[in-house]
């Protein structure tokens, strides 16, 4: 069924097999004490490890039937950009291909190295004769979660001889892979494996470790967001559980809030429990579908009840651990909104805060021109009073300023008013019969001289209506709308 697909993906798989330290093997021994071996595989010696016993017919079999199990690891290299679409073992394609061959791995391995959502599935395999099942064929292909891991299990359980053949390839098995921030898979492996050496014959025990290692790093990487969490909380103060020995001063909160840092921070951690939460129900999902393969599989399997009970319970055990971890995550979302919400708010508030410093800021320099306009009034009516002043001496002078002219220029030398007697002195002083002529030249002149003015104020008065839309003598003028004409220079 995945023949044509694996043809398709083996041209994208790049092999490097010069690659140090690339290979891993872990195996229970022959004897009685089922002892743990393992160690670092050169490519070239991947042949003869692998034939030594295997499901080939040219391989000898085994020592004893008490079943075990044989582990080739091997490192993938770092997977930096998920879109690409080739693969980097560090490994032969014909030591991949005997592996495949000599351990009956399921057809779907090679498409499970391009997969990164999890993947879980059992294949069987019947004898010809008896139409019973012969090979369980497991396929783990772990959720990739920087921080918590990425890779890929296949293996085979043979009915005949209690033995299983698995393979496991992904990236920090024996190199730290600083992309997942966590320590090599192989030793914690190697950890899990050597207490339980009497479960060497179960299929199941190799998946078993290796979901609780996930559920293992799961937890942890989930600790770390709940104490950067834990900060985040205490940067925006507002939050005091009683896990809270020393709450933060609420002086001058919210402008002392950090919000780019907490903006940031939140959302972080948001989208890490989110990809995490993925991850959590792909592990309690899979912990679920071992659980129930567990249960199926004692009837064709050489394991006895008290051992297959072992394994039920160790395995319900770590799923009930996943639903809980899973719900302590859904609180941290919860957490982690709560603490969006408020943050909303506190940037609400700081924003009222400047338009309401900007509005008072607004409302003085409003106050200061209503001060220079009243200021300004106050000028405009004292000139306006000058003006009037003004106009009134100037009309006074111009009303006395013809008489006083012809007078002074009667009053001079060139004019004999007073009568003669005949001999050269003067008689007594009286009115001159020439009296009329100083009315006939000073009237006339006076009307004209009030004429010119009279026609030079309202000609002003005019041009300054026209130029600035006020009036000299009408107060309404300031309520006109005043249209100011611009000249070009062109």
């Amino acid at each position: 069924m995945f023949a044509a697909q694996r043809q398709s993906l083996l041209p994208l798989l790049k092999w490097k097999p010069e690659h140090r330290g690339g290979l891993y093997f872990i195996e229970t021994s022959d004897e009685q004490s089922g002892r743990l071996r393992h160690g670092v595989l050169e490519d070239d010696e991947v042949h003869n490890w692998v034939l030594a016993n295997s499901c080939l017919p040219e391989s000898p079999p085994p020592k004893s039937m008490l079943g075990g199990f044989r582990l080739l690891l091997c490192e993938r290299s770092s997977l930096r950009d998920e879109g690409l679409q080739w693969r980097e073992l560090h490994m032969s394609r014909d030591s991949f291909t005997l592996v495949e061959e000599a351990f009956l791995l399921p057809s779907a391995t090679v498409p499970a190295f391009f997969d990164m959502v999890g993947v879980y599935s059992r294949f069987t395999e019947c004898d010809a004769a008896t139409s019973k099942i012969k090979y369980l064929k497991i396929l783990v292909q772990g959720r990739r979660k920087l921080g918590v891991a990425d890779c890929v299990l296949s293996l085979c359980y043979c009915r005949d001889t209690g033995w299983t053949y698995g393979f496991l390839c992904g990236e920090g098995l024996m190199e730290a892979a600083e992309i997942m921030n966590t320590e090599p898979l192989m030793p914690v492996l190697l950890g899990l494996l050597n207490p339980c050496l009497h479960l060497k014959s179960d299929p199941i025990l190799i998946p078993a470790m290796l979901l609780k290692i996930y559920t293992e790093r799961i937890h942890l990487f989930l600790r770390k967001q709940i104490v950067r969490l834990d900060e985040l909380e205490e940067e925006i103060g507002v939050s005091r559980p009683g896990r809270v020995t020393k709450a933060r001063s609420l002086e001058n909160w919210p402008s002392d809030i950090d919000i780019k840092k907490v903006t940031i921070g939140l959302h972080s951690i948001a989208t890490e429990l989110y990809y995490l939460n993925r991850t959590c129900l792909w592990t309690h999902e899979c912990l679920e579908f071992l659980h129930t393969l567990a249960v199926e599989c004692l009837d064709y399997t050489n394991r006895c009840p008290t051992r297959h009970v072992e394994m039920r319970q160790g395995i319900e055990y770590e799923t009930t651990r996943m639903k809980w971890i899973a719900g302590t995550l859904d609180t941290s979302k919860e957490r982690v909104e709560t603490q969006l919400s408020v943050l909303y708010s506190a940037t609400s508030q700081r924003e009222n805060a400047i338009a309401l410093n900007y509005s008072r800021m607004a409302q003085e320099q409003n106050e200061i021109s209503l001060r220079d306009v009243q200021m300004n009034t106050r000028i405009a009516t004292s000139t306006k009073q000058d003006s009037i002043a003004m106009t009134t001496f100037t009309f006074i002078a111009a009303l006395f300023l013809p008489g006083t002219y012809v007078a002074s220029l009667f009053s001079m030398s060139m004019f004999d008013w007073l009568p003669s007697d005949g001999n050269g002195s003067g008689g007594a002083p009286r009115v001159s019969a020439n009296f009329y002529i100083y009315w006939c030249i000073t009237v006339p002149l006076t009307l004209l001289v009030m004429a010119g003015w009279y026609v030079w104020y309202r000609r002003a008065d005019q041009a300054w209506q026209k130029d600035t839309g006020y009036s000299l003598n009408d107060n309404t003028g300031a309520n006109r709308t005043v249209e100011v004409g611009v000249k070009s220079d062109g």
